[in-house]
Order: C-alpha cells, then sequence, then structure tokens
C-alpha cells in the first residue's frame, strides 16, 4: 500500500513539474498547469491514480498549510485599515452574486432553498488560488492585491455564520 502511495506520487510530482515548467515557458498560470496535472494522472486519462482518497487528504494538508501561510503574511492591521472598503465591498459582492444565482436558479425551476445554497456558494471564492495567482504575478504587495486578499478573507470569515445557516435551507 505505502509503496503504490510512493509511487503514485513520484509520476505526480514528476508530471507536475514537466506539466509546471511548459506552463512557465507558454506563459501560462501556474494553477492550470496545476489542474492539468491532476487530469492526466488521475483515473480518466493516463490512469496512473487509481484510488482518489490518499491523494485528497495530502490535498486537504497542503490546503491547510496554504491558508496558514496566508494568515502568517496577513496583518489583521491591515484589514482593518481597509475595513469599511473590505466589509462593504465583501458584502456587496456577496450579497449582489447570490441574488444573480439565485434568481438565475430559480429561472431554471430551481427549488428556492436549493437556489439560496446554489447563491451562497457561488459567492465565495477560493482564498488559497487567488492568492497564489496573486503571488504569482507580483500583485502580492500592491493596492488592489491587498484589498483582493482582505475581501477573500472577509469572505473566509463570512463561512462561519455561513455553515450555521446551511442547515436551515
Amino acid at each position: 500500500m505505502e509503496s503504490i502511495f510512493l509511487l503514485e506520487l513520484m509520476v505526480i510530482l514528476i508530471l507536475s513539474l514537466l506539466v509546471l515548467f511548459v506552463c512557465n515557458y507558454l506563459k501560462i498560470p501556474l494553477i492550470i498547469g496545476y489542474i492539468l496535472s491532476g487530469v492526466l494522472v488521475g483515473p480518466f486519462v493516463l490512469g496512473f491514480v487509481g484510488s482518489t482518497q490518499i491523494i485528497e487528504l495530502v490535498a486537504e494538508i497542503g490546503v491547510i498549510f496554504l491558508l496558514f501561510t496566508i494568515g502568517i503574511q496577513y496583518s489583521l492591521k491591515s484589514l482593518f485599515e481597509a475595513k469599511k472598503l473590505v466589509v462593504l465591498g465583501g458584502a456587496l459582492q456577496m450579497v449582489i452574486t447570490t441574488l444573480c444565482v439565485m434568481a438565475l436558479a430559480l429561472l431554471f425551476g430551481t427549488p428556492a432553498n436549493v437556489a439560496v445554497f446554489l447563491g451562497l456558494l457561488v459567492s465565495l471564492s477560493s482564498t488559497a488560488i487567488v492568492m497564489k495567482v496573486l503571488q504569482e504575478r507580483g500583485e502580492l504587495e500592491s493596492l488592489h492585491g491587498k484589498t483582493t486578499l482582505s475581501i477573500m478573507i472577509f469572505q473566509d470569515l463570512m463561512l462561519i455564520p455561513l455553515m450555521f445557516i446551511t442547515p436551515l435551507l
């Protein structure tokens, strides 16, 4: 079992490295390279990875470390400095996105509780992915980078009350 996992991990790392070199050469964001690597080694294309359970566990640990890195690099002071923009911008973005997705879902005959859930789900963004893209482009310390990251952290914090509301839908 462990030897199969190590072999799968080695194949993933080698193929990912090759794909990332190609993405870097073609000036394609590395996030796309990571996704492309997963598609290639996954069970539906080359089939190098049969069971995804262990890979998913390792991926969760990776996301935890990435989010921890965001926390280390980001000070609460900068969040409070832009609090009006962050709270207003973050809340406005979530409300508008939720309402638009709800309207579309209801238009297609989706039940109201499912439409609300879909709206809330789509209104949230991936802090980890956005941070990685901003970091790749060297824009993490720019004004728009800091503002974007602040809004993303606001969204992450809003996820806590949303988790309590979700079972009520």
